[in-house]
């Protein structure tokens, strides 16, 4: 399965790039997410819940982040697993500059295992797709409300 799309965030990608590696950002960001620690300087383990049809259930979420270059990218290695079945893959983040703010394009690259990989492959795109821009979308709405946060703090 293969997932790629793109996103404008609020942030510079500076900022953009320090919220994907925060265990506090990542917990508010992780549709369903209940844990999130860090296991070693690249590395997280996450624990989440899904409660959509056919893939509900309890999942554990490990990654490891390499290659990374920042602010401008890095590849995660990952893998999820649950009692439905279990997800491994990569993804790659790529950040740009733009105007008041920053571009994230994204591409995930997934192999389905167990009884997830029996559901018809374009409803699984489409779930991962919607918890990534989930997600993302919390993301931008978090950065946002730090950055306005920070205004008032500047302010006399």
């Amino acid at each position: 399965m293969r997932v790629a799309g793109h996103r404008t965030l609020a942030a510079p990608r500076d900022e953009v790039f320090e919220a994907i590696h925060d265990p506090t950002m990542l917990l508010a960001c992780i549709p369903g997410c209940e844990a999130v620690e860090r296991v070693s300087p690249t590395g997280y383990r996450a624990q989440f819940a899904l409660r959509l049809p056919s893939i509900a259930g309890s999942y554990e979420l490990s990654v490891r982040v390499v290659d990374a270059i920042p602010p401008a990218s890095c590849r995660l290695d990952g893998r999820v697993a649950g009692r439905p079945g279990a997800v491994t893959g990569q993804a790659t983040l790529e950040l740009t500059d733009v105007d008041g703010g920053s571009l994230l394009d994204y591409t995930v690259d997934a192999r389905i295992d167990g009884p997830l990989a029996w559901l018809d492959s374009t409803l699984v795109e489409r779930l991962a797709r919607g918890i990534l821009e989930q997600g993302l979308a919390r993301l931008d709405h978090d950065l946002a409300r730090r950055a306005m946060a920070g205004d008032a703090e500047a302010r006399p």
